[in-house]
């Protein structure tokens, strides 16, 4: 079933009771299919089969989670089981994790040609520290995987620590945190001591201490990716030199700090042109002259909703991005007398790379709804 599931692109199989039957469903996103029916009696064998692959229990209290790999003609592919306790007894979802060999490249994760370039040049240097903050955790990793699969081959030896696997990439080692938590009590420099990572991904730091352990690594020569939670660019450049570190060490070991978020698409099967224009009057003064333009030149649309889209108007989300590469330039200006937050508002002003061509590109190609990209005109 679960090799059936992965070459018809099925991403979920469920196992539950239905009427007198139990039935294994599949879901593929856009529709959802019946694979195979049993009389209910042969339920706890089925959930019992499925729980197998995956090494797990499937006693009375036992709700569990986990990861398994099965081998196939193409290759191995890999799953995550959840087995839990519904109100007619246990059931069982399993979800195909995708392969991120052909999905995810630099090119296609929202960067404007600007900052594809500078983050490639940064990348080639193979050393220092990239975070990626973001107001949710959400599209992180895939940002990182991006990175990584742009400078590092076959052959190297990548450690990924992820809240809960949703990819899997071939030749890289893959643990979840709570293995981290287990195996190396959570302490960042455990790991890579042990692991001797050529590369570590870490999808999220959890606090300062985390962090700055991080920071140390990256100083042995070891290059870290990490992601954290911040509401904008600004808060997490505060939280950065927030550390108990020399700042001379932070800026010699930073690479690059981004700030994303995520937009939705309009589906373009049913979007709509609206003839109203928005207004100019919470527009930040950087951007009005520009918007001034768009308003002559661009069409807006606001969503619908279709058969295609599942009545949600939308297609799928884009990251955007706010980079600061640490550049000499930046580097020195770090070192100014003047206060923190003056001099970190002067850097950005100054070096900040903005998600803004990007913004601009999605609305004049109808892609976006200006209400949804508002945030980026403040």
């Amino acid at each position: 079933v679960l090799l059936h599931a992965v070459e018809a692109g099925i991403s979920t199989v469920r196992v539950y009771p239905s009427g007198r039957s139990v039935a294994i469903f599949g879901d593929s996103g856009a529709r959802r299919s019946l694979l195979l029916s049993f009389p209910i009696r042969f339920r706890e064998a089925l959930v019992g089969s499925f729980a197998d692959l995956a090494g797990l229990s499937t006693g009375r209290e036992c709700v569990v989670e986990s990861t398994f790999q099965l081998e196939t003609e193409t290759g191995i592919r890999a799953f995550r089981i959840s087995v839990l306790r519904g109100l007619s007894g246990v059931e069982t979802v399993v979800t195909v994790i995708p392969d991120l060999r052909s999905v995810i490249a630099l090119d296609s994760i929202g960067f404007h040609p600007e900052q594809t370039e500078i983050t490639r040049r940064l990348l080639s240097m193979q050393d220092g520290l990239i975070l990626v903050s973001s107001p949710a955790a959400e599209g992180v990793a895939t940002t990182i995987y991006a990175m990584l699969r742009e400078s590092y081959r076959a052959g190297s030896r990548v450690v990924t620590v992820e809240e809960t696997h949703r990819f899997r990439n071939d030749g890289y080692i893959q643990l979840e945190r709570h293995e981290v938590e287990k195996r190396f009590g959570g302490k960042w420099t455990r790991l890579a001591e042990t692991l001797e990572p050529d590369a570590l991904m870490i999808e999220s730091v959890s606090d300062k201490k985390e962090l700055l352990d991080l920071v140390h690594i990256a100083r042995r020569g070891i290059p870290v990716f990490c992601g954290a939670q911040g509401v904008n660019l600004s808060r997490t450049l505060e939280t950065l030199f927030s550390l108990e570190v020399d700042p001379f060490l932070l800026v010699r070991v930073v690479r690059l700090v981004m700030h994303q978020r995520l937009v939705d698409l309009l589906c373009p099967e049913c979007r709509r042109a609206v003839p109203a224009v928005p207004s100019l009057q919470l527009v930040g003064e950087n951007y009005r002259e520009k918007l001034e333009t768009m308003v002559q030149e661009v069409t807006f649309y606001v969503r619908a909703g279709c058969p295609r889209c599942r009545g949600t108007g939308y297609s799928g989300k884009m990251a955007l991005f706010d980079l600061l590469p640490f550049t000499p330039g930046v580097q020195h200006q770090i070192f100014s007398d003047e206060p923190l937050e003056e001099k970190l508002a002067r850097i950005v002003g100054e070096n900040l790379r903005s998600a803004f061509p990007s913004v601009e590109d999605l609305l004049r190609r109808g892609m976006v709804t200006f209400d949804d990209v508002f945030p980026f005109f403040r």
